[in-house]
């Protein structure tokens, strides 16, 4: 291969060894509104025409990138231990996780039971699996960003936006909130409890979203990891590279997607349930508040259905997760209503709370239906195409064959 054909020179990351050996490809832009991650197209050394991924440049020696990770750790590390001190060690003896009176006095038809909180366990663990990809698997992935701390901007304006638009940024935010609303919460300030955790939603959207950005982009990629051998793939985007079915998809999407989908989808039902608890606590009538308990339930349905089957997200990409956390605590209210509180029965009529079970039962139902139909569905019709390429594949050997072996015989 002559030198004008290998690729440019990272200015931020160090030459390879063996990069004079490399083919290179044109770079390639995440989205017109996602930061620059000067990505390239690489070959393993064999051929001119094989590629190994869709790749980010490596960054792992800049000083905005170590102070970051050093940011999130301790980010981490904090609402970790606040979140989890607060609902399971119970360290606010005086708030509404660990005083059983406060818990039924702000108890409301939207209350989950009480083992719903334990899903707070797997957001924290994802979550550290997302930092341990974060430094290691998973370091130059586009899916966490950190090329953009260190990509060169032409100006202020350009240099934000990129900041904006990259998953790793928001995660300090997503932790503040997650410490800001359960504080709220614990301390009865309902109507700050909505607002965190509005906030926190929408910092995990812009996650999800922009993760959901970079697939797209990676789609229209064509490329392949297979004939990676022992090189780096941290930069790898695999959820277009890789077989669904492979463990490389699989890490990718545990630890860097399913936490924030999980997340999202929790966080909007903290949102319904703090809005019922702050119209609660300024004395709203009963049949005010049965009306807004299924009206919330009736939306987390409509949410959850629409971004499974009405959101186009291509590939057979979706946001199972969501999905999941929001059906796991609509089976927590059902589960509570089946024995409510004292408060609950002096506060409302048998009728009124077996109608917001039935409903809340029935909507957890609907969603867990969706939920494996798509999955189901999105299984087949991946089968489906790997079948008819394979079919294809076979149909052009066997022509070009065909035609080796009429040239033969007319020679």
């Amino acid at each position: 291969m002559d030198e004008t054909s290998s690729p440019a020179s990272d200015p931020i990351s160090p030459p390879a060894a063996n990069e004079s050996s490399k083919a290179g490809g044109d770079a390639v832009i995440v989205n017109n509104d996602a930061p620059e991650y000067s990505t390239r197209m690489e070959s393993d050394g064999i051929g001119e025409g094989v590629s190994t991924g869709w790749r980010a440049m490596f960054v792992n020696g800049h000083p905005a990138v170590l102070n970051y990770r050093y940011l999130t750790t301790l980010s981490y590390l904090l609402s970790a231990i606040s979140v989890c001190g607060m609902i399971f060690m119970r360290v606010r003896e005086e708030g509404i996780y660990a005083d059983e009176y406060l818990w039924m006095r702000y108890q409301t038809l939207l209350t989950p039971a009480p083992y719903t909180n334990y899903i707070w366990i797997p957001l924290f663990g994802l979550q550290g699996l997302f930092l341990y990809g974060s430094l290691l698997p998973f370091k130059n992935s586009p899916l966490v960003g950190y090329a953009a701390l260190s990509s060169p901007q032409e100006n202020a304006t350009e240099r934000t936006k990129s900041y904006i638009n990259c998953p790793i940024i928001h995660y300090p935010g997503l932790c503040a909130m997650s410490i800001f609303m359960i504080y709220s919460y614990d301390r009865a300030y309902m109507l700050f409890a909505t607002v965190f955790a509005l906030l926190a939603t929408v910092i995990c959207s812009k996650i999800v979203i922009v993760q959901l950005q970079v697939l797209a982009e990676a789609d229209n990629t064509p490329a392949s990891d297979e004939e990676a051998g022992e090189r780096d793939m941290s930069a790898v985007v695999r959820g277009s590279t890789s077989n669904p079915l492979s463990i490389a998809f699989f890490q990718e999407y545990i630890s860097l997607r399913l936490p924030f989908e999980l997340f999202w989808g929790y966080s909007v039902c903290l949102v319904f349930l703090y809005l019922n608890t702050w119209l609660h606590a300024l004395g709203l009538n009963p049949k005010a508040l049965v009306v807004t308990a299924n009206m919330s339930i009736f939306s987390l349905l409509v949410i959850a259905a629409y971004i499974l089957w009405g959101l186009k997200q291509g590939n057979g990409r979706h946001l199972y997760g969501l999905v999941v956390s929001m059906v796991w605590y609509l089976v927590g209210v059902a589960v509570e209503l089946q024995a409510p509180t004292q408060p609950i029965y002096n506060e409302f009529s048998d009728g009124q709370i077996l109608r917001t079970q039935f409903f809340a039962g029935l909507a957890s139902t609907i969603l867990s239906s969706l939920l494996m139909t798509r999955i189901i569905k999105s299984v087949i019709k991946r089968n489906v195409f790997n079948l008819m390429g394979a079919c294809q594949g076979k149909d052009a050997a066997g022509a070009v064959e065909d035609d080796i072996t009429t040239g033969y015989v007319h020679a």
